[in-house]
């Protein structure tokens, strides 16, 4: 199925449950971009994945690494940027999708309990990029589409529109 891109392939699928670790995976697709039945526990490296908000899904809550889901009210285009910062100006993340989409997944160690971060969307990027994943440089310009604290392993920013049946966070945008 192709649905994920790894650079270093530590993933495990054993049918209803996905164990991914020391991976850093991009998932693209034209549905939602996680798609499992039953568990899917991130215990480490960094997962981005952006697709679909319709079955959009996040990694199961009993992962052992906090994540984020950021769902946007509106689809947009392939290449718009999603920057997600610390509330003292720390980058996350900056990931220019290369499909449309309106749901994005963030599981990573620099998502810390009790913190508080900001998501936005659009902007440009200097530095470099690896199928669209930003490691260095500066983002600038984007729109703030909300913010969210870390309180869970599994935090939702936006109406999710299916299948995570994760709860929700802050406001439409």
């Amino acid at each position: 199925m192709p649905w994920a891109h790894s650079k270093q392939p530590d993933r495990h699928d054993t049918g209803n449950h996905i164990e991914c670790d020391r991976a850093r995976e991009q998932a693209l697709d034209g549905n939602g971009a996680l798609d499992y039945l039953n568990s899917f526990q991130v215990s480490g490296g960094t997962l981005v994945a952006a697709g679909s908000a319709g079955m959009a899904q996040a990694p199961s809550s009993s992962s052992a690494q906090n994540s984020v889901m950021v769902n946007l009210s509106a689809a947009v285009s392939a290449g718009t940027l999603i920057h997600i910062e610390s509330s003292d100006g720390e980058d996350i993340v900056t990931f220019a999708p290369a499909k449309t989409w309106q749901s994005f997944v963030l599981s990573s160690s620099a998502l810390e309990t009790g913190e508080s971060y900001t998501v936005s969307v659009g902007g440009s990027a200097s530095g470099s990029s690896t199928d669209g994943l930003y490691s260095s440089g500066t983002y600038r310009s984007g729109t703030s589409v909300g913010s969210f604290t870390i309180s869970s392993s599994v935090t939702t920013l936006g109406s999710t529109g299916g299948m995570g049946g994760q709860p929700t966070m802050g406001g439409r945008w």
